[in-house]
C-alpha cells in the first residue's frame, strides 16, 4: 500500500543523516586536515553487471575537512549506503561502506596493500569520457596476461560503406571491456596488435553513427602482419533528451546503451558502450540496426541513478527513432518498514547476515520490465528495525522488490511517482514471510502413486520482477532457490512445496524419466490440481 506518513509514525526516518568518523594514522594517532569525501556506495547503486562493467564515475555527495582531533561530520540523505574515503597529502585512507549516524573510523595510509571495493567506479571519480572519446590504454602489468601484445599486427582501413570516405576515431575493444586497443587515424587507418585472446575472441568496431561490427579471430595471426580492410554500414538507433522538471537540459549525464550483436552465427550479449548529453541535454546512440533491442540508462551528474529507455527497434526500421523526453523531477521518495510474519528481528542481533536485507527498485515501461536478474539493480539497504529509504526517483512507474533472506519469499510491489507523489512522503509497508505453500498428489493413468517425481515451481518470466529464469527457456534451473523451489514425491505420490512467491503467477513443472513432462501455469491467488496425472512415454 501507498499512504502519507502521519507525525505518529515513529519507525520512519528522517530525510537527513550523517555520517560521523574519525581520520587517524597508521599509529592510530588522529589526522587533522584530511580530505574526507563521501560517494553513494557504487555497489549498492547497481553491480558492475548491472552497467556493463562499464566505469560508472561518481560525484562527491558530500565532503568536509577532518578537525583537530581528527573528527569529521558530513550531512547526507538517509537511505543509501554511502563510500567514505580520506586524503592528506598524496595518502589515501581504506574505504568505509557505512550508512547514516553509524560512527566510524578512516585509517589513512590503510589501502596501500589492494585496491579499494568500489574500484569499478573507474580510474576517477567522475569519469565522462565517452566511447567514442576514450583513448588508447597501453598494455599494463595488471591487464590480462592474455592480452599482452606480441609480434604480429592487423593492418587496415575504415571507411564508410556508401560514401567510401575514411573514418577516423573508430575504437576498437573487447566485448565486453572498457579498454580501447586502438582507434583509427585520419585517413581511417588502424593498427591492431597481436595478444592470445585475438585468437580467441573478436575485437568489436565502434563507429559513431555506424553499425557495430567485429574483426574476426581468423585476421590475427602470430608472428605475422596482415591486412583487414573494413567497410562500415551506417546505423540506426534512439535519440533523446534529458531536461529537469523546469524543462531546463540536464548536461553530463553518463548514459550507456546495451545491445545484443550477433558476428559470425555467435551471438554476444548485452554489449554496452557509452556517451554523455550535450548542452541541451541531448544524447544518441545511432549504432544499432533494424531489429536491435536497446537499454538506455546512467547517472546524472548528482549520482541519482535513471534508466531512460528500453525496447527494441521494428525489423524494417530505417531510421533513428526519438524516445519521450525524459523529466528528471520533481523528484519523491519511498520509505517504510519490513517485518518478518512471524515477529522475528530483521536482522538478528548476534550475527551480521553475509547479504544484507535490501529494496531493489527498478524502472518500468509498458511492455514489461527489463530482463534483468534482481542481484544486479540498483538497492537501498533495510536497516536492522526494518526501515528503508529510497531517495530522489525521478517520475514514473517503479518496481520494487524486498529481500530479507533466501529462507523467505521475495515481496514486490509497485508505484507510480509524478508531480503529487513529490510533494508528499510516499510509504509502502511489507512483511515477509515463507509464501504459499502447493501440495497434492501426482499418479499414474491408472490413478497409482508415483514416487520421486521432480515437482519444480519457478516464477512465470512474463510477470515477474526477477527473471530466475532466461526469457523463453522456463526449464531453465534458474539462479535463485527463493524463486526457484523443488521437491520430490513420497512413496505415496503426494508432496509439499513452500515458499512459493505470493504476487505472481507461477509455472509448476512436474518431471520424471519414463513419464512426458507437465508444465502447470498457476495464477496468482490460485492452486494447482490436488491430483497431477502424468503420462507414460513408454
Amino acid at each position: 500500500m501507498t499512504t502519507r506518513r502521519s507525525p505518529q509514525q515513529a519507525e520512519t526516518q528522517s530525510k537527513k543523516g550523517t555520517l560521523v568518523g574519525l581520520v587517524r594514522d597508521l599509529e592510530g594517532q588522529p589526522v587533522a586536515g584530511a580530505e574526507v569525501t563521501a560517494v553513494l556506495d557504487a555497489f549498492s547503486l547497481a553491480s558492475p553487471e548491472f552497467w556493463r562493467m562499464m566505469p560508472i564515475g561518481l560525484d562527491a555527495v558530500a565532503s568536509a575537512k577532518s578537525g583537530a582531533d581528527g573528527g569529521f561530520r558530513l550531512e547526507v540523505e538517509h537511505g543509501p549506503l554511502y563510500s567514505v574515503t580520506a586524503t592528506k597529502d598524496g595518502a589515501l585512507s581504506n574505504e568505509a561502506r557505512v550508512h547514516v549516524d553509524r560512527p566510524f573510523a578512516l585509517t589513512l595510509g590503510a589501502n596501500a596493500s589492494g585496491p579499494q571495493p568500489n574500484d569499478h567506479r573507474g580510474p576517477a571519480r567522475v569519469n565522462r569520457t565517452g566511447t567514442f572519446d576514450a583513448p588508447v590504454q597501453e598494455y599494463r602489468a595488471t591487464d590480462e596476461e592474455d592480452e599482452k601484445p606480441a609480434q604480429g599486427r592487423v593492418l587496415g582501413q575504415v571507411v564508410d560503406a556508401k560514401t567510401g570516405n575514411a573514418l577516423s576515431d573508430v575504437v576498437f575493444r573487447r566485448a565486453w571491456k572498457d579498454r580501447v586497443l586502438a582507434r583509427s587515424d585520419g585517413q581511417g587507418n588502424f593498427s591492431l596488435p597481436w595478444t592470445e585472446k585475438s585468437t580467441k575472441e573478436p575485437v568489436f568496431v565502434f563507429a559513431k553513427g555506424h553499425k557495430i561490427t567485429a574483426i574476426p579471430t581468423s585476421a590475427f595471426r602470430s608472428g605475422e602482419d596482415t591486412r583487414f580492410d573494413m567497410r562500415l554500414e551506417p546505423g540506426i538507433g534512439v535519440t533523446g533528451r534529458i531536461v529537469d522538471e523546469d524543462g531546463k537540459p540536464v548536461r553530463d549525464v553518463v548514459l550507456i546503451c546495451e545491445d545484443d550483436i550477433v558476428f559470425e552465427s555467435t551471438q554476444y550479449g548485452a554489449i554496452a558502450w557509452r556517451t554523455t548529453t550535450d548542452e541541451d541535454g541531448k544524447w544518441s546512440f545511432e549504432e544499432l540496426g533494424p531489429g536491435s533491442r536497446y537499454w538506455v540508462r546512467g547517472f546524472t551528474k548528482d549520482t541519482m541513478p535513471i534508466d531512460v529507455a528500453e525496447g527494441r527497434l521494428a525489423a524494417d526500421a530505417k531510421a533513428s527513432i526519438a524516445v519521450p523526453t525524459f523529466v528528471t523531477g520533481p523528484r519523491s521518495s519511498i520509505e517504510g518498514v519490513v517485518k518478518r510474519r512471524d515477529g522475528t528481528p530483521i536482522v538478528a542481533s548476534d550475527a551480521a547476515p553475509a547479504e544484507p536485507p535490501k529494496v531493489h527498485y527498478l524502472r518500468l515501461y509498458d511492455h514489461g520490465p527489463a530482463p534483468v536478474v534482481m542481484a544486479f539493480t540498483p538497492w537501498v539497504p533495510i536497516e536492522p528495525n526494518g526501515s528503508y529509504r529510497i531517495p530522489g526517483l525521478a517520475p514514473g512507474a517503479y518496481e520494487l522488490a524486498f529481500w530479507v533472506d533466501a529462507d523467505l519469499e521475495v515481496e514486490v510491489r509497485t508505484i507510480r511517482l509524478d508531480a503529487g507523489t513529490a510533494k508528499r512522503d510516499n510509504r509502502i509497508d511489507v512483511e515477509v514471510g515463507p509464501g504459499r505453500e502447493y501440495s497434492g498428489k501426482v499418479v499414474d493413468e491408472a490413478g497409482h502413486p508415483i514416487d520421486a517425481v521432480l515437482l519444480r515451481a519457478i516464477p512465470d518470466f512474463e510477470n515477474e520482477y526477477m527473471p530466475l529464469v532466461p526469457p523463453g527457456k522456463p526449464d531453465h534451473p534458474g539462479r535463485y532457490l527463493q524463486g526457484n523451489v523443488r521437491v520430490l514425491t513420497k512413496p505415496d505420490g503426494t508432496y509439499l512445496l513452500t515458499r512459493i512467491r505470493s504476487h505472481v503467477a507461477m509455472r509448476l513443472l512436474v518431471q520424471k524419466e519414463g513419464y512426458a513432462t507437465k508444465k502447470l501455469l498457476v495464477p496468482s491467488g490460485q492452486e494447482p490440481p490436488k491430483t497431477i496425472t502424468l503420462e507414460r512415454t513408454r
